[in-house]
């Protein structure tokens, strides 16, 4: 059975893009009839179909997860059809008062975005800063251990230096020792 409703919807409804997304849920629901702003914040819509499709679109009209839109209210009012409406529409304005609404609020949602943006480069800031404290405090860390194996590698080098004069006295010693044996040899020899 065919009904018609006329619906008005308060909230942050105007200039919000909710006249968009009443179209599209009129469109998906076969609905006839027409949304447009009613000064000064609210939204009217009149609209014809078939009653249960009528009662989905008023329950859809609610719009949820939308960052900008916001519905505080819906007073419905149920009629008989008359047949006047072949399509769902969307009442504008003129251009130019919609275009001047439209860059109004582009201006004030621009003016948000800034301070949203200027909040989340002090939080990025501040970790920039703290990554940058622990970089130079791992360069720090860095330093001290070069500093360690660099130490380490000269008193490794002395100790090779120890060790080879060591080496130089112990063959010194036995080159001593085999030119004593060879004398010894040879007076040995000597006294056969």
């Amino acid at each position: 059975m065919q009904t018609r409703a006329k619906v008005i919807v308060k909230g942050e409804v105007q200039r919000m893009g909710y006249r968009d997304a009443v179209e599209k849920i009129a469109r998906k629901l076969n609905i006839k009839g027409f949304v447009e702003n009613l000064e000064p914040y609210d939204a009217r819509i009149v609209c014809e179909g078939e009653e249960g499709d009528i009662k989905r679109f008023v329950g859809a009209l609610r719009i949820e997860g939308d960052p900008l839109i916001s519905v505080s209210d819906i007073a419905v009012e149920y009629g008989k059809p008359t047949g006047e409406f072949e399509y769902f529409e969307i009442k504008r304005g003129s251009s130019e008062e919609e275009t001047t609404k439209r860059l109004d609020l582009a201006a004030r949602h621009l003016k948000s975005l800034v301070s949203v943006v200027s909040v989340m480069n002090e939080n990025l800031g501040g970790k920039i800063d703290n990554l940058g404290e622990k970089v130079d405090a791992g360069r720090a860390e860095n330093r001290e251990g070069f500093a360690m194996v660099g130490e380490k590698i000269d008193e490794i080098k002395d100790d090779s230096g120890q060790m080879l004069e060591k080496q130089d006295t112990t063959i010194g010693i036995l080159e001593d020792m085999r030119e004593d044996t060879g004398e010894i040899t040879n007076a040995l020899t000597f006294l056969s």
